[in-house]
């Protein structure tokens, strides 16, 4: 009976002083001075980037209200004009998450995650995506461009080179859309940036969305809301909306690139067939006729 007693106060003991506190209160045990600096100079760190707005939120919320700043289109709907404010718009793509059928993706420049650091605004190699937001602000806003000379105010043509250039309004360098053949894309679609520099690579042009119509609507004006064919110039390929997502700051978005989707019949599909819009104006006639009392439908007067 004296051994297991023994062995019963020796664990009680051990137990005991496995729970006691080594060191008075006053103790500092190991680099205890050492982290509490470290923690100090943490604080001040994250103070002195608060003060001059170098914390990620605030970049991040300072690139939320610059790219998401609202801007005007274009009233001209009966034919696009250069240098004019226009959405450019892929009106058939089928949405799987939705309950409609199809989804219009607008196509839309941004920042990475890996760029905002640096940059809080659209800069040289910003990606463009395929956005689901409609409302028109400076993300998801392009005017055409004369290639050789200005052409504001003319119309466009089929079969005109033009450059497509994201609205910026800070008086910066203007930024194109760039679609390069690089030996880092072999293999793959070609991927577009953002570019400030204007070359061969950046040249594009609208083609009839028909094949079998194309020769006949060469050299005629492109009206908005039709469905055309944007086609990068040096590559002959497609601009098209890509299957996959990827994660943005605002959401999962849709991936574009330069690749010619063909069916059967060798027609382009829904993913390279592309609407150039503006913002529809109200009808003056059917807002006359509602103020007198007579029944008209709601999307005249929208």
């Amino acid at each position: 009976m004296i051994e297991p007693e023994s062995t019963k106060n020796r664990d009680e003991r051990e137990l005991m002083f496995s729970v006691r506190v080594p060191y008075s209160l006053p103790c500092k045990m190991g680099n205890w001075n050492e982290a509490l600096f470290l923690k100090e100079e943490k604080v001040v760190y994250e103070t002195y980037k608060k003060d001059r707005c170098q914390l990620l939120l605030q970049k991040t919320r300072r690139m939320f209200r610059n790219l998401m700043k609202s801007t005007r289109l274009s009233h001209s709907l009966e034919m696009i004009k250069y240098g004019e404010n226009y959405q450019i718009m892929a009106p058939d793509i089928v949405c799987f998450e939705s309950k409609s059928k199809f989804r219009p993706i607008y196509l839309a420049g941004l920042i990475t995650e890996k760029e905002i650091d640096s940059s809080q605004k659209l800069s040289h190699g910003c990606q463009i995506v395929g956005c689901v937001n409609g409302t028109a602000c400076v993300r998801n806003t392009f005017r055409i461009v004369g290639c050789d000379r200005n052409k504001s105010g003319e119309p466009v043509h089929y079969g005109d080179d033009f450059y497509l250039q994201i609205v910026e309004d800070d008086g910066e360098r203007p930024l194109y859309i760039q679609c390069e053949n690089t030996f880092n894309q072999m293999g793959y679609h070609l991927t577009p940036y953002l570019s400030e520099c204007t070359g061969t690579y950046c040249r594009f042009k609208l083609l009839h969305f028909d094949p079998l119509l194309r020769f006949d609507h060469e050299g005629s004006f492109v009206r908005a809301n039709d469905r055309v064919v944007i086609q990068h110039v040096p590559t002959g390929r497609n601009l098209a909306v890509e299957s996959s997502m990827v994660p943005t700051f605002f959401g999962s978005e849709y991936k574009i690139s330069c690749h010619t989707f063909r069916d059967t019949h060798k027609m382009e599909t829904n993913e390279n067939i592309w609407k150039i819009v503006g913002e529809d104006l109200p009808d003056i006639n059917a807002m006359v006729r509602a103020a007198k009392g007579e029944e008209v439908p709601d999307e005249w007067i929208r």
